[in-house]
């Protein structure tokens, strides 16, 4: 069967699902059938698709030592965990060599917490990690969990995965939304603080009522953080002060603050870019802007600016001038500490079967690693050649947590499922 038959067999067999008797059309699905329908058939090809670019790529052989995939554990019994190395770097540019073994495997624990679309449509479809929304979900000190969906409202969800309520809609009033939510936040009270596109801050108290809104930036949701005093950090382009490495802005206040200084020779117009950052005690992680030809460089600074480290790795065959005929360098989605001080990264680079017109699942490799940001070692690597956008494995971060990260799949329907899991490091004995 032609992939356009199959494309049509799968509209015909969903209308006449969407026809049945009994089957009620989701409340908060207002668009027509088709478009759902057309939906779940581009899921469908982009899937094969991705098979089938696959089956032509070049195959790794292990060389590098590293996974992939990541093992789904039910428990860590007969794990033995991976220390972090003591000793630090004496240098403040460390390289990040490949290796032929890393010392340490990267594995999931599933938790019992799942989200699960409602085939009813009672709900809007939870859809976390997509699209570039890779900070859209959060969890406060009860346990609870926020996530963004296909809708502009947010979804509140109890510990065991049981839906707590629907938050928002769209509109340009109290409470609602422009467009799909960016960012999700909860502070230390449990308010819970939205990012709309719109570059406006909604905050919702922990009893799902709306409480105030205020202008800031939301920009790329893997740029911006809100830090304990309630102001946001933001490690992207803004108009006020273009030359700073990022910003500080205060509810009522605006831009409070802009701070640090490029490192020397690092060209103006990567300023001009959002940059992928984490926030924690010890100060501030900031990688690359995508597409700026700058390579694998991470740098850590204090949140007065002032640059500490830089760990930096030279990818093997990969140039990095960013022509308009050659790569424009690793492009990094995830970047995080927990609270054994692994640095987690996230980052596509691209391979073998990079050309100028790639787009999607060709642009390259996506290699996720560990790192210890003191010795600047890579601890574990796993690389998955594809991720397909409806089979996404335990990878993104849950905001206000320390390892905990999301699973999904989606169903050929569009309908989306989410499992909440743990990463460990463990002694890599194979």
């Amino acid at each position: 069967m032609s992939v356009g038959a199959m494309m049509i067999s799968i509209v015909e067999a969903g209308s006449a699902l969407c026809s049945a008797p009994g089957v009620r059309r989701p409340a908060y699905h207002r668009q027509p059938n088709w478009r759902r329908l057309r939906y779940a058939a581009m899921l469908l090809l982009y899937s094969l698709l991705v098979a089938l670019a696959g089956c032509g790529g070049p195959t790794t052989d292990g060389s590098e030592g590293v996974a992939t995939d990541i093992p789904i554990v039910e428990s860590l019994d007969g794990f033995e965990p991976c220390s972090l190395p003591t000793r630090s770097a004496t240098e403040p540019v460390v390289e990040l060599p490949l290796r032929e073994r890393y010392p340490c495997r990267i594995v999931a624990v599933p938790t019992e917490t799942e989200f699960r679309s409602d085939p009813a449509g009672g709900y809007p479809d939870p859809l976390p990690g997509l699209a570039g929304v890779w900070r859209s979900i959060a969890k406060d000190s009860h346990g609870r969990y926020y996530t963004s969906s296909r809708e502009p409202a947010i979804l509140a969800w109890n510990a065991d995965g049981t839906l707590r309520g629907v938050v928002g809609r769209q509109g340009e009033g109290p409470g609602e939304f422009t467009n799909r939510v960016r960012a999700i936040f909860v502070d230390a009270d449990d308010n819970v603080h939205v990012g709309d596109p719109g570059d406006r801050w909604l905050i919702f108290s922990e009893d799902l009522e709306f409480l105030r809104e205020w202008q800031g930036p939301t920009w790329d949701p893997r740029s911006v953080h809100l830090l304990g005093d309630n102001r946001l950090l933001l490690t992207g382009p803004y108009s006020g002060a273009p030359d700073s490495v990022f910003h500080l802005f205060a509810e009522g206040e605006g831009l409070v603050s802009s701070v640090g200084t490029p490192r020397p020779g690092r060209a103006q117009h990567l300023q001009r870019r959002s940059r992928p950052s984490h926030v924690d005690d010890s100060g501030l992680w900031i990688a690359p802007a995508g597409g700026t030809g700058e390579g694998y460089v991470l740098e850590h600074r204090t949140l007065d600016g002032r640059l500490e480290r830089v760990l930096q790795r030279e990818v093997p065959g990969l140039p990095l001038t960013g022509t308009p005929d050659e790569p424009s360098g690793p492009e990094f989605r995830i970047l995080r500490v927990d609270d054994q001080g692994v640095l987690w990264v996230g980052v596509v680079v691209q391979d073998a079967k990079w050309r100028p017109d790639a787009v999607g699942w060709e642009l390259g490799d996506f290699r996720f690693e560990a790192v210890s940001p003191e010795s600047g070692e890579v601890l574990a690597a796993v690389v998955y050649d594809s991720i397909p956008s409806n089979d996404h494995p335990p990878l993104y971060p849950v905001q206000g947590t320390s390892r905990e990260v999301i699973g999904m799949t989606t169903n050929p329907s569009g309908l989306a499922t989410i499992r909440i899991y743990e990463l460990h490091l463990v002694r890599n004995v194979e």
